[in-house]
């Protein structure tokens, strides 16, 4: 069986590998640093290779602006041609902190005029952002988080639960989502909502159960205190996952569903275990 195929390695299995390292949140990997820069070339310092710096021209200005006003050399240090300017940007861009990079970026796309560049760059950063799994999107020119340290909390403790067949579901939801080679959302958020089924029908001792079911005779029981309006948003969000046009039965069309989908869904569902949880031990239910 070939490594492509999606599989938990030993790192996952044993807990090794935590889902910040899944995430990048505080990093970026060697891969997407380097899918970064190529996208710098592409978009931007392709104009300047093999040619006698003058300053002319947009890119060669924009090194101008990088030399004076980001790196603050001196101004008699330019490189007098491209290949030079390139060479001594791309040292930089590969060896700084993670957080400088999206720093020169954010620089770039502000200094370099060619709007027609910049759009087709964001475009490009953010495809290569999402491959990587980065906690990172571009809008308008700036980098902004679509993750936080609360929401990896969230998952992380989900992934402590005692239940098996939750934290099964929980760790497969994670597993395709954050796979770089092939990423299967529609089934990640599968797993998401099939997390909170499992443990719905723990609490709810209905083991046959939809969770919508199982949601319904928590309700009736009294079982837990369970706010009427997170059973509504589960129940609707359970009736996405499972109708004609939802996830379940549309297996054999291609998937739609975006990696904010998948993390939205992953998120959601492991905070919910989380307070379910909480509620079942106060409630003195043995899990």
């Amino acid at each position: 069986m070939w490594l492509g195929v999606v599989m938990r390695l030993f790192s996952q299995r044993q807990g090794i590998e935590k889902v910040e390292d899944k995430i990048q949140l505080n990093s970026i990997s060697a891969g997407l640093r380097t899918q970064l820069w190529n996208g710098l070339i592409i978009y931007y310092l392709t104009y300047i290779k093999d040619r006698y710096i003058n300053k002319d021209s947009e890119t060669e200005h924009l090194i101008e602006q990088l030399w004076l006003f980001y790196f603050k050399k001196d101004v008699f240090l330019i490189p007098s041609w491209g290949n030079d300017a390139i060479d001594e940007v791309k040292a930089y861009f590969i060896s700084c902190p993670w957080n400088k990079v999206f720093d020169v970026i954010e620089f770039i796309m502000v200094k370099h005029p060619n709007a027609n560049c910049t759009k087709g760059f964001i475009q490009y950063c953010n495809e290569v952002l999402e491959q990587d799994h980065s906690g990172y999107r571009i809008i308008e020119k700036v980098f902004v988080p679509i993750t936080s340290r609360e929401e990896l909390k969230e998952i992380n403790e989900s992934l402590q639960s005692p239940l098996k067949s939750v934290k099964t579901h929980i760790e497969r939801a994670l597993e395709l989502l954050s796979d770089k080679k092939d990423p299967d959302y529609r089934n990640s958020i599968k797993e998401s909502i099939s997390a909170v089924e499992a443990l719905c029908k723990i609490i709810s001792k209905k083991d046959n159960a939809t969770l919508t079911d199982a949601l319904k005779e928590i309700e009736k029981t009294k079982t837990i205190d369970l706010h009427s309006a997170l059973k509504s948003a589960f129940e609707k969000m359970y009736g996405y996952t499972s109708d004609e046009g939802g996830i379940r039965h549309s297996l054999t069309e291609e998937d739609s569903n975006s990696f904010e989908d998948a993390k939205f869904m992953l998120i959601s569902c492991s905070a919910f275990i989380n307070y379910l949880t909480i509620k079942a031990k106060k409630a003195n239910i043995k899990l």
